[in-house]
């Protein structure tokens, strides 16, 4: 099979990994199920039925602590995955709950470039095109379970990073929707997390502003040098062969008569 599908090397998942992953799992299926009876308690009428409900919400929410204690531990014993987290944290709208899952699920974070990260994760935007028609740019595919954590994240930057709040002000400038808005916030997310990760260092909020004027002064410092004087280009061309030069000179003579013509008439 592997001679001749040729199947894509994959990196070995160690077993603190794979810890990681199944509680990062354990986590959002109690938090599914404590959804889920929250809503059952809303609709219940019978006292005996919400009580019930009561119990099992107070279960819940011991176990997803219980989880998140275990996590916490988890990342903490691992200095790569500690250093990781803490400096996702420094970016408003990143808890330990997104911090956790990225590191859990998307080990790719900081190996690969922002758009290909972006593809991996569904964010994305892809062209439904066919012959004339051209439709809606569309997300799809790719890890769903960290782009719902990264929707709720990119509600709470919307709110509190100042980057991504002038990002989606400049969006709903031009007359983008609001899902458009958000979706797009959760890459630009996405990307910062990507580029803290890569260069070791914690969010500056000053970032965009900062580099905006080192290119402004770049600029400027290019326009203020003298312009080099050009050197000038000796005429390199060939020569004219005796036929090239015979019938240079016969247009010459051409153009001479009819010139002479001209000013007769």
């Amino acid at each position: 099979f592997a001679h001749d599908v040729k199947p894509r090397p994959t990196a070995q998942i160690s077993g603190k990994q794979a810890d990681l992953d199944q509680l990062v799992a354990r986590r959002r299926q109690l938090v599914e199920l404590r959804i889920a009876e929250s809503n059952r308690h809303a609709l219940a009428r019978s006292p005996l039925v919400r009580r019930s409900i009561d119990k099992v919400l107070k279960t819940l929410k011991a176990e997803i602590a219980a989880v998140d204690k275990a996590l916490r531990k988890l990342v903490e014993s691992d200095d790569d995955w500690n250093s990781k987290s803490n400096l996702l944290q420094t970016v408003p709208g990143i808890g330990p709950v997104v911090a956790t899952t990225l590191i859990a699920e998307v080990p790719e974070l900081g190996q690969l470039n922002r758009h290909q990260i972006a593809s991996l994760l569904g964010l994305a935007p892809f062209n439904c095109d066919s012959g004339q028609f051209r439709g809606k740019r569309r997300v799809s595919g790719g890890r769903k379970t960290v782009r719902s954590v990264l929707y709720m994240a990119a509600l709470v930057a919307y709110k509190c990073n100042p980057r991504i709040r002038d990002f989606a002000r400049r969006l709903h400038d031009s007359g983008k929707p609001f899902k458009v808005v958000l979706t797009a916030c959760m890459r630009k997310l996405l990307s910062i997390a990507f580029a803290i990760v890569r260069s070791a260092k914690p969010f500056d909020p000053d970032h965009e502003s900062k580099r905006r004027e080192q290119a402004r002064v770049q600029q400027e410092s290019r326009g203020t040098n003298p312009t080099p004087a050009i050197p000038q280009i000796q005429d390199m061309a060939a020569p004219l062969s005796a036929r090239q030069a015979k019938k240079r000179k016969q247009n010459n003579n051409a153009a001479v008569r009819l010139s002479q013509g001209c000013e007769v008439k």
